[in-house]
This record gives structure tokens, C-alpha cells and sequence, in this order.
């Protein structure tokens, strides 16, 4: 009898503390983020790459967005970036000395 008392003791207290542990709501807290990036630099870090010999690889299914990026940013830098992000989509590939040469003016 008193094993099923003990028993009945342990299972009131673990009863009682998942209760008390559930009762408490969580709060979601959102953290307001914003992710600031700096458009001249991230064409600088293509075109870095680039220059150095990397090939083209899924980077390229962001460059509309950069471009818009770096054209509101700087419009003449803008053009000139557009430009030649439009010939190494045409081509497959990225010319490393003009990408040397673009870099030089960014």
C-alpha cells in the first residue's frame, strides 16, 4: 500500500509540473531586421570573381536585381555593369579582362 501511495505521489507532482510548465503562453517577439547591402560592392565582388577567372555559375539568377541595385545606386556605373552582365549572359561566360577593366572603374 504505501509503494502505490508513493506511486500516486511521484505521479501528482510530475502531473503538477507539466501543468505548471504548459501553462505559461510563449510569445512570438518578431525582431525587426532589415538586411542592408551595398549594391556597389556586391558588383564589385562579381566582378572580382570574374576577374579572377571564376566561371559563371547561379549567381546569375540575381543579376536583374543587382543591376536595378547598382543602377539606382549610380546610374553611369549602373549602365556600364549592365552592360556587361548582358554580354556574359549572351556568351555563357565572363571575359576576365574586361571584368579587370570594369573592376578598375568601380
Amino acid at each position: 500500500m504505501e509503494r502505490v501511495s508513493r506511486c500516486g505521489v511521484v505521479a501528482l507532482a510530475l502531473a503538477a509540473v507539466v501543468v505548471a510548465g504548459c501553462s505559461k503562453r510563449a510569445t512570438d517577439r518578431v525582431m525587426p531586421f532589415e538586411r542592408k547591402t551595398d549594391a556597389i560592392a556586391d558588383a564589385k565582388a562579381i566582378l572580382t570573381a570574374y576577374a579572377a577567372g571564376q566561371a559563371v555559375g547561379s549567381e546569375v539568377m540575381g543579376f536583374d536585381d543587382l543591376i536595378a541595385k547598382v543602377e539606382a545606386a549610380d546610374a553611369a556605373k549602373g549602365k556600364k555593369f549592365k552592360d556587361f552582365i548582358g554580354e556574359v549572359k549572351k556568351r555563357g561566360a565572363a571575359d576576365a579582362a574586361k571584368a579587370k577593366k570594369l573592376l578598375a572603374e568601380f
